[in-house]
């Protein structure tokens, strides 16, 4: 059952960052300037929740949970579950590459040959360049889709004639009904596109044979890597895990819900976006300590779980570079490849700098990694303008963490995974941080 304020529900989750709020960590022992950093700016945006996890080489060297919150309040901890938003376009990248891999697919593999779509009618795609697109424009973000199959469920409700809440198969249909808004494959205009991740992961569900990307993901990345705290977001409050963070706008919004057809107004981001049908470009939930696991495991030098080949990570990387420094592209584009900036690292053939941040109404987080040494995930439960910037670097906790000596530190096996056999730790040679991008 739907909860909405039309039912003359609170909707606080009896939490105030005013007088006799606390913060507090759960987690590694404190290093250097890390916690201070992070505090900081929780106690600037009136964050409540947020967790961080570091890598170095194949280690898991530092998990945190924190809260700032009254006394009494859940403790936030290491292992706590955050909406990732759009880096759960990078899981959706590394999910083709695998498939490219394995023989599965190709870059230039067309859409249709996978998804073989129709209207709601059952006619072939309204736009006759629908049949062109592939993979790799999808991933490029240049298919010339529109860019509101997946967000804009009310009028995909009454275009397929089917009621809320619409479905992945409806999405689909909307989006063969519609005119393209320019040709495959132009460059020129391409833009930072939810809906052409949203479409991949798709084409992973499909041809994985499972329900939806999560699945998809849970068999070739997931339970390899002996993980069990990413999976689909959950669109409804009271269909939240237990595990996972509290999510709240601020100041406090509500919005019609696209979950039921009366559209009772729902707290935002709680029923108003349908994240099921994006996982893909924006739906998935993870803790940062399993995160930061797929970025520890991509430095894996041999056995590696995820990529049977080192050389298919590498390529991936090469791909999203080309595309960065392909003039080519419109000015305003990015995330290729399911990263917002890749570039080489300076003094380091071969390695890269790169970065992906993830935005909802409610939350934000990122990932930051130098292939084959440090990276991070952090993870926000509200908005971060005020204070010191985290991204696309959050250049105080690199800094505390190249600094550090960790030792033989590995927490992977203290909450619940597995160490890697063979990790090394590259040294860290920073170059110029990287450009923000909007």
């Amino acid at each position: 059952k739907e909860i909405s304020v039309a039912e003359g529900l609170t909707f606080n989750h009896g939490i105030s960052t005013g007088p006799g709020a606390v913060f507090s960590t759960k987690g590694s022992p404190s290093v250097g300037d890390i916690d201070k950093h992070v505090e900081a700016i929780m106690k600037a945006n009136d964050v409540h929740q947020a967790s961080l996890a570091i890598v170095m080489g194949t280690r898991l060297v530092y998990a945190k949970g924190y809260t700032y919150a009254p006394p009494g309040a859940t403790e936030t901890q290491p292992t706590t579950v955050f909406r990732q938003a759009s880096c759960s376009k990078f899981l959706t990248a590394l999910a083709i590459m695998q498939l490219i891999e394995e023989g599965k697919l190709k870059r230039d593999t067309k859409m249709q040959d996978v998804l073989h779509l129709t209207t709601h009618e059952g006619k072939p795609p309204k736009d006759s360049r629908f049949d062109k697109i592939t993979v790799q424009e999808l991933l490029e973000m240049r298919s010339g889709l529109q860019n509101d199959a997946p967000f804009n469920d009310v009028v995909v409700s009454k275009a397929t004639g089917k009621a809320l809440p619409v479905n992945v198969k409806q999405v689909e249909e909307y989006a063969a009904g519609e005119n393209l808004m320019n040709a495959p494959g132009n460059r020129s205009k391409a833009f930072y596109s939810n809906t052409d991740f949203s479409f991949l992961g798709y084409i992973v569900a499909k041809e994985r044979g499972a329900a939806n990307l999560a699945d998809a993901l849970k068999k070739s990345i997931f339970e390899p890597l002996g993980m069990k705290r990413i999976r689909a977001s959950r669109s409804l409050r009271e269909r939240q895990l237990a595990d996972e963070a509290m999510y709240y706008s601020n100041p406090y919004q509500t919005a019609p819900s696209v979950m039921t057809p009366p559209q009772p107004q729902v707290e935002v981001e709680y029923g108003d976006e349908n994240l099921q049908n994006f996982e893909g470009g924006g739906g998935l939930s993870a803790a940062a300590t399993d995160y930061a696991r797929i970025l520890a495991a991509l430095n894996e030098p041999t056995d590696n779980i995820i990529f049977k080949k080192s050389s298919t990570y590498t390529q991936m990387l090469n791909w999203s570079y080309d595309c960065y420094k392909d003039s080519r592209f419109a000015s305003s584009a990015f995330g290729y490849y399911g990263l917002d900036s890749c570039l080489p690292m300076s003094g380091s053939p071969g390695h890269f700098e790169a970065d992906k941040g993830g935005y909802l109404e409610t939350s934000q987080n990122g990932i930051y990694f130098q292939s084959g040494g440090l990276a991070y995930v952090i993870c926000w439960d509200g908005h971060t303008p005020n204070g010191e910037s985290w991204y696309p670097a959050f250049d105080s906790v690199i800094d505390a963490a190249s600094k550090a000596k960790w030792g033989v530190t590995d927490l992977f096996p203290k909450y619940g995974m597995p160490s890697f056999p063979n990790g090394t730790m590259m040294p860290q040679v920073r170059k110029a941080a990287i450009s923000p991008r909007d």
